[in-house]
């Protein structure tokens, strides 16, 4: 896919992994939609950043682990440009969850942004993608998802699941859609 003039939204999107990738899409020419949760003036930053690239940069509010918030944060994206040709999933909570202290809030929370709210994007989005033809989606993924992090069993869990979701959702959007999970480094 040429990404040059096509809309990507990066979960995650205003630190760390998830705002390298909104730079690098930028800097490839799309316009990028920058998600956040609580990092409202890194996001503000980001965009700002992106839109000196050349492209148009938009950021968007969600605790992708309230369901009915990550469907809006879908519907809030495709009012930005339009339409998302391109979804990079990398939000991602570091909380520790060690066994003998683990508490399922926490747990629900990492499983409700890692994995629940990229199932929650999906249908927004990747419907749109079908329809035009052509999509990507992307979900980040870290070691965990092979090697279990000690001290971080739900992470290492989410971290699991979201690598099973994005093959399902493979399957799903194939072939019109190319869904991926990639492990950086």
């Amino acid at each position: 896919m040429d990404i040059q003039g096509k809309a990507a939204l990066v979960t995650g999107g205003a630190v760390r992994v998830g705002r390298a990738l909104v730079l690098g899409l930028a800097e490839a020419g799309a316009d990028v939609i920058v998600h956040y949760h609580r990092s409202e003036t890194a996001a503000t930053a980001t965009v700002a950043q992106a839109r000196q690239r050349g492209v148009r940069a938009e950021a968007v509010q969600a605790d992708l682990a309230d369901p009915v918030a990550a469907r809006s944060a879908s519907a809030a994206a495709l009012e930005c440009f339009g339409r998302v040709d391109i979804l990079v999933h990398s939000a991602s909570p570091f909380v520790r969850t060690a066994l003998p202290t683990v508490k399922l809030a926490e747990w629900r929370q990492v499983m409700g942004v890692v994995v629940e709210g990229f199932l929650m994007l999906a249908p927004g989005l990747g419907p749109g993608m079908v329809e035009q033809g052509e999509g990507a989606i992307v979900a980040i993924l870290d070691r965990g998802v092979v090697d279990p992090w000690p001290g971080y069993l739900a992470r290492s869990a989410a971290e699991r699941a979201l690598w099973a979701l994005a093959r399902s959702l493979a399957v799903e959007l194939a072939p019109h859609v190319r869904v991926n999970g990639i492990v950086p480094g």
